[in-house]
């Protein structure tokens, strides 16, 4: 065999070792919390806002106060309605009663009947499960109706009422296209007042199959190594979604496995 043959058998073997060990794509979750932004909002897939009714049209909001505590707010009565977030690092206790642990996050209706509405839009298709629980968190007694929402579609309600008080939502696998919006609401509950009605919320939306990366499939994939984005592949019969790095990353490594025959090519020919 000449060696520009066992060049290029290097260079295919090289190829074939690569993508028969794809590297396997990630789910992602989306935490309200964690991600929340004191300074942007719109904030990636989140936004913070208001609404007159469930599943309406959002008001983003585009006050924020810093003090001690982060708030997104309408501007209304006492920065109500709002969305609060605690990223001191320590525990703050607002207004001398009502205690925020590090890394919480709470929201808030308005004085007028209005909700309060943290807004996740899916950046792209896939399936999903959410997660979401609900605490009062005034000592003096919340009294709040909470909701999650699909677009308008209502997926949960309850009525939080007291201190303490919590109830959780956990979907099973929801279907969503790409900019479909998932909703956590909050209203005056049933004792129709707005006054002390900061309730506490923990959301999370994780991806059930991860949404396959933008880019070109690896089946499909013949233009130059230079090209950008990473590819995607399915093996056939699974469930599975596999990406292929960068191009600058597939370079490297097709580089390693070329040298490492070259290298056995040449004691192989020295040993004749």
């Amino acid at each position: 065999m000449s060696i520009a043959r066992l060049l290029k058998f290097g260079i295919a073997v090289s190829a074939f070792a690569f993508f028969a060990n794809p590297v396997e794509s990630q789910a992602i979750t989306y935490n309200a919390a964690s991600e929340f932004s004191s300074t942007k909002n719109p904030n990636g897939p989140w936004v913070y806002g208001s609404s007159t009714k469930l599943g309406g049209a959002l008001k983003p909001y585009v006050l924020i106060r810093h003090d001690k505590l982060d708030y997104w707010h309408g501007g209304g009565s006492f920065t109500t309605p709002n969305v609060v977030h605690n990223g001191s690092g320590r525990v703050i206790n607002a207004a001398g009663y009502l205690k925020f642990p590090n890394g919480a996050m709470s929201f808030h209706p308005g004085r007028y009947g209005d909700y309060s509405i943290i807004r996740w839009t899916a950046p792209q298709a896939g399936t999903y499960k959410i997660d979401a629980t609900f605490t009062g968190a005034n000592p003096y007694g919340s009294t709040t109706d909470v909701h999650v929402l699909n677009g308008a579609t209502n997926l949960f309600t309850a009525y939080v009422n007291g201190f303490g008080d919590t109830w959780s939502f956990r979907s099973g696998n929801v279907t969503l296209t790409a900019n479909q919006t998932i909703d956590f609401a909050i209203g005056w509950g049933k004792n129709r007042n707005f006054s002390r009605d900061t309730t506490f919320i923990d959301a999370l939306i994780s991806s059930v199959q991860p949404p396959a990366p933008i880019g070109k499939a690896v089946r499909d994939y013949h233009p130059s190594l230079f090209d950008t984005g990473p590819a995607i592949s399915h093996i056939p019969g699974s469930d599975k979604i596999f990406s292929a790095p960068e191009p600058s990353t597939l370079m490297l490594s097709m580089m390693s496995g070329l040298a490492g025959f070259m290298l056995w090519t040449k004691k192989r020919l020295m040993g004749r």
